[in-house]
């Protein structure tokens, strides 16, 4: 089975982006997508990503995900580059939250 470790994909782990702040790791992300042969880049965000105290509605909630801030940090500077084409928000599932999730994208 092929692993994203064993690839070009750049990891960045939740510690990586606690020690250095989300912008950092933004920048860093940057430095991969923006290269003169790449026509852009699209951001997949997994709401599970998401600490499980702000997103619930998941299928696997992460107790140690990220916080609305860090978020809100990264997709800032991503979404700045003009090489940003866009961007799509998956594992969500309203059906494993009783809460209304609308604040949750505000």
């Amino acid at each position: 089975m092929y692993s994203f470790y064993h690839s070009r994909i750049k990891i960045i782990e939740r510690e990586q982006m606690a020690a250095e702040g989300a912008e950092s790791c933004a920048r860093l992300a940057l430095e991969r997508v923006t290269l003169p042969e790449l026509a852009g880049f699209w951001i997949h965000l997994d709401a599970d990503v998401l600490n499980a105290s702000i997103m619930p509605a998941v299928d696997s909630p992460n107790e140690a995900g990220i916080t609305i801030a860090e978020l809100t940090g990264l997709l800032g500077i991503l979404l700045a580059s003009p090489h940003a084409a866009g961007m799509h928000v998956t594992i969500l599932d309203p059906a494993r939250s009783q809460r209304d999730l609308r604040r949750c994208f505000c």
